[in-house]
């Protein structure tokens, strides 16, 4: 039973890690520029298509 916890808990801490480094990617000033132009880019695209 507790080996049960303990690896419910490891999961949750990885979880939570992950989450951590992808938001603290957002946070980088050029990676939201980069995003920003990927997403103008994008958009620019799926007008020509239509």
């Amino acid at each position: 039973m507790l080996d049960d916890d303990t690896l419910v808990n490891e999961d949750l801490s990885d979880e939570k890690d992950t989450k951590n480094s992808f938001f603290n990617l957002l946070s980088n000033e050029q990676s939201l520029k980069n995003v920003f132009i990927l997403s103008e880019i994008l958009n620019s695209k799926k007008f020509e298509d239509e």
